[in-house]
């Protein structure tokens, strides 16, 4: 008898199934509903798509109209027509833990989180349950088109779905391709407190190993070893192919480090490692860092130090750090993309800020959120993330720190719920760890920027073929633009992604097994001014065939053939063909057409009399070319300019200068109703240079109840006085054209 596996019923939404008195749903993972939350149509039939050594997962939602004693699912073994097999050891399912949180919009109410490995449970009159289906492609799976069903038993009263999985033909490298440091933060404390164990214990040891191994499972490096990494046991996690960034930690003394990577260097693992140089330096920190730097990488050059920053004091320190990892909301599309050509690596991370609009790994977060801050480090090339805390299962007390109820509140702050907690703590230490949500959509993420990655190597390979200039790193842009045009403007529709994941993997199948065929483009994909025109330019082989629809002329040039097309208003389509030699290949290109019609309100200008403004820390003189701002030695100085809520506008538009001969920072933020501090963006303006720079004002993603009444020009705590020049500051309905929101 074929072996099957018992899972339960439960949550979000799918294609409607209705038996009796119960609706039952299948849908996208990312579809994440509250537990009173009606439910969506969602899926006929379950069709999935994966590359070998991938995750596909889906959710199985139930909204009972009469409670239910049993709730049981079973999933069948899935086959292919060439007699490939996908066993149940390789399907996992999980059912849906709530946790109260404010949600998007600002209500409390209970969201699907912890992912408990059980399989039956009872349902009550009316109330949403989740679980999750999670199949594993081996490695080298045959390819194919692979068939099953999952079954629904609810008190004896079944509904069915139709599975298919479509197997590709390559899988994703044991290796990751970008690198990560999502931390065990005081593991052992953390442990040692939540279980009341020593933190020396072999139970603590064993455990604290387990779960290294569960985020490298994810495709997400946990930072420090749970070793020594003196000890031999060292080398069985640095040499595992899974493993490709690992933190020394901070080494104060020069000789110490040196020690330590010269013992790397003889294993042959150093250039995977990374020295955490400092965290998040302020002001008063910045030259005792400069000279900690210089001394230790005087004795020991090989090794590279990783530096933090949300102060946006990176671009004023870069040349003393080798990995410089900025906040998401503090990524500039400009400095650092050339701080790469410098030869840096560049790194982001969140924590508990930013907030919406920004994706976050939060609880109240979007469920495409979590998986698409992956696509906007493939999006922009960032090397790396960084996590701060896996396993925030403590909080501090008057005696210390205390065992926290992580199963019913989040440690973290009310705005913030889950910041610092992606795994939780199982009943006892032999158990394994309890997945959230989050953090399997955060491998999701992972295992995409691996796909886009693949495909960026591909184009790069196919452009040296053809001996002709290409940008792969534009197209990777192009087609993350689709979902995710901006940091704070991504997709909420867990359809749209799914379908560009889709035609990401048809992309790289046909690149991969196909001819050396390119198609460039003067605009990305996504949504663009109607009327526009974009210039494409198609490299082939000699010899070969073309058909462009909709049908346009093109100018061949050698192997290049160059047309035009202007995209109407709505969604347009355009597809390519490629015939040579017997062989077929299609590109595709999406577009879709907008009609913008911009509102603009201005909150200041220059030579605008009587300017609303207040200071703390600061003053300012209204000059002919604009408000000239100093901003003195203190916390926090800050020119305050008042507005009215006005939710039809969505964005800050501000133009700034620096009269100075040194680069300047600052910062820009918002202050709603509630006094709640709502972080914007940074600016970072080279010697007397003016740039454009635009922020989240009532953004897309943004909490529907906030309602701004200031906006707030700041600078971090600063040592000395610092100058600007404020040009203009205009509110507007559409994104406005800028520098550093792309």
């Amino acid at each position: 008898m074929k072996k099957q596996i018992l899972f339960i019923l439960a949550l979000l939404g799918c294609a409607e199934a209705v038996r009796a008195d119960h609706r039952v749903i299948a849908d996208s993972v990312m579809n994440k509903l509250a537990q009173d939350a009606p439910l969506p149509a969602g899926w006929n039939k379950i069709e999935l798509d994966a590359a070998g050594n991938e995750h596909e997962i889906f959710q199985i939602a139930v909204r009972p109209d009469q409670d239910v004693r049993r709730a049981e699912v079973r999933i069948s073994e899935l086959k292919s027509g060439n007699g490939g097999r996908i066993t149940t050891e390789n399907i996992q399912i999980f059912r849906a833990h709530y946790i109260v949180s404010p949600g998007p919009d600002g209500v409390s109410r209970r969201y699907p989180d912890a992912m408990l490995p059980e399989t039956k449970t009872d349902l009550t009159k009316g109330v949403n349950q989740a679980f999750y289906v999670d199949i594993h492609v081996p490695k080298n799976q045959v390819p194919g088109t692979y068939q099953g069903k999952v079954v629904v038993d609810l008190d004896g009263k079944t509904v069915s779905f139709p599975l298919s999985l479509r197997v590709r033909a390559f899988s994703l490298p044991d290796t990751p391709t970008v690198h990560s440091a999502f931390l065990l933060w005081h593991g052992w404390r953390q442990i040692s407190v939540y279980y009341g164990v020593s933190e020396k214990s072999p139970e603590c040891q064993a455990f604290l190993q387990k779960l290294y191994w569960f985020l490298v499972e994810r495709r997400l490096m946990p930072g420090d070893l749970p070793v020594s990494l003196r000890s031999e046991q060292a080398l069985k996690y640095l040499k595992d192919p899974r493993v490709n960034t690992f933190s020394l930690g901070w080494i104060p003394g020069a000789e110490p480090l040196k020690k330590v990577c010269e013992k790397l260097k003889q294993a042959d693992v150093l250039n995977n490692g990374f020295v955490y140089a400092w965290d998040e330096p302020k002001d008063n920190d910045i030259e005792k860092y400069k000279a900690y730097y210089r001394r230790t990488k005087a004795a020991v050059p090989e090794a590279r130090f990783l530096l933090t920053d949300n102060h946006n004091h990176l671009p004023l320190i870069s040349d003393y750090a080798d990995i410089l990892c900025t906040g998401i909301s503090t990524y500039d599309p400009i400095f650092y993309p050339a701080e790469q050509r410098r030869g840096k690596s560049v790194w982001w991370y969140t924590c508990d800020i930013p907030t919406a609009p920004y994706p976050t790994y939060h609880i109240n977060a979007f469920g495409t959120a979590p998986r698409l801050l992956g696509w906007l480090q493939a999006k922009y090339g960032i090397e790396g993330s960084l996590y701060w805390s896996t396993v925030l299962w403590t909080k501090s007390a008057k005696q210390g720190f205390v065992k926290a109820d992580v199963w019913n509140v989040p440690v973290s702050g009310k705005n913030t719920p889950g910041d610092g907690q992606l795994i939780y703590p199982p009943e006892a230490m032999t158990e394994q760890p309890v997945s959230s949500l989050r953090l399997e959509l955060i491998r999701q993420g992972n295992e995409d920027v691996d796909l886009l990655n693949m495909l960026r190597n591909e184009l790069t390979q196919n452009a040296r073929q053809l001996g002709v200039k290409y940008s792969a790193d534009d197209r990777i842009f192009s087609i993350v633009n689709r979902v995710a045009p901006t940091r704070v403007t991504f997709t909420k529709d867990a359809a749209l992604v799914e379908n560009v994941r889709k035609e990401l993997l048809d992309e790289l199948e046909v690149v991969k097994l196909g001819f050396p065929v390119l198609l460039q483009s003067t605009h990305p994909e996504g949504q663009i001014k109607a009327g526009t025109g974009v210039r494409f330019t198609l490299y082939t082989e000699p010899g070969s065939r073309i058909r462009i629809s909709p049908a346009a002329k093109y100018q061949q040039n050698g192997n290049a053939a160059t047309f035009d097309c202007v995209i109407p208003e709505g969604d347009f389509t355009l597809n390519v063909e490629v015939e040579n030699g017997g062989r077929r290949m299609q590109l595709k290109r999406h577009y879709t057409g907008m009609t913008f019609q911009d509102k603009v309100h201005t909150v200041f200008r220059a030579g605008m009399t009587d300017p609303k403004v207040s200071y703390y820390l600061a003053s300012g003189v209204q000059e002919k070319d604009g408000l000239h701002i100093q901003f003195k030695a203190g916390e926090w100085p800050m020119a305050i300019f008042p507005v009215d809520a006005m939710p039809e506008y969505r964005w800050i538009r501000i133009v700034i200068a620096n009269p100075e001969k040194a680069r300047s920072t600052a910062g820009v933020s918002t202050r709603d109703k509630k006094n709640n501090f709502i972080r914007g963006g940074s600016i970072m303006l080279d010697g007397h240079e003016t740039r454009t720079f635009v922020f989240p004002y009532h953004a897309e993603n943004a909490i529907s109840k906030q309602h701004i009444r200031q906006i707030l020009l700041h600078m971090r705590p600063i040592q000395s006085p610092r100058n600007l020049i404020l040009k203009e500051i205009t509110l507007h309905t559409e994104l406005p054209e800028c520098s550093n929101m792309r």
